[in-house]
């Protein structure tokens, strides 16, 4: 769901991207007819973008998986065309956990707000392909600053 990670600071905090497009799944809303991105798929490209600072942070061994949040705001709405810009931070990071919260704004103003996911790390070998996988994190982090 990430497009693009435009900052990295590795152990500490990533700034990532997701641009809406019709190419993505998109709900109706029945009222105003105005289609707009899924608040689940919001809160999916934040964890997302945790994912991938965690695998930058240990070096592509271990990778985070959701296991629960404290807290989950939504407070605006995606539309077609939007760049939803993702900021998170790690709040812990142990061998086989981490905590992670973050924010998604659009045009400045947050949109969604998540505070201390508690993720699980694995190993990578066990969910990815490692060499696919760091070859999709340099794409999306191409002149990305650390």
């Amino acid at each position: 769901m990430v497009d693009r990670i435009t900052e990295i600071l590795e152990g500490k905090s990533i700034t990532a991207s997701k641009l809406a497009n019709f190419q993505d799944c998109y709900m109706k809303d029945a009222i105003t007819n105005q289609y707009y991105f899924p608040e689940a798929l919001m809160i999916e490209a934040l964890c997302q973008a945790g994912a991938w600072l965690v695998m930058k942070t240990t070096e592509f061994k271990k990778r985070a998986v959701l296991l629960s949040a404290d807290s989950i705001e939504i407070l605006g709405i995606v539309y077609p065309g939007d760049e939803l810009v993702l900021i998170g931070n790690i709040d812990s990071l142990h061998e086989n956990a981490a905590v992670f919260s973050g924010y998604g704004k659009v045009n400045g103003e947050i949109v969604m707000q998540i505070n201390y996911m508690m993720c699980s790390l694995v190993d990578t070998t066990e969910l990815e392909n490692v060499p696919d996988t760091k070859r999709t994190f340099l794409e999306l982090s191409s002149g990305v600053r650390v």
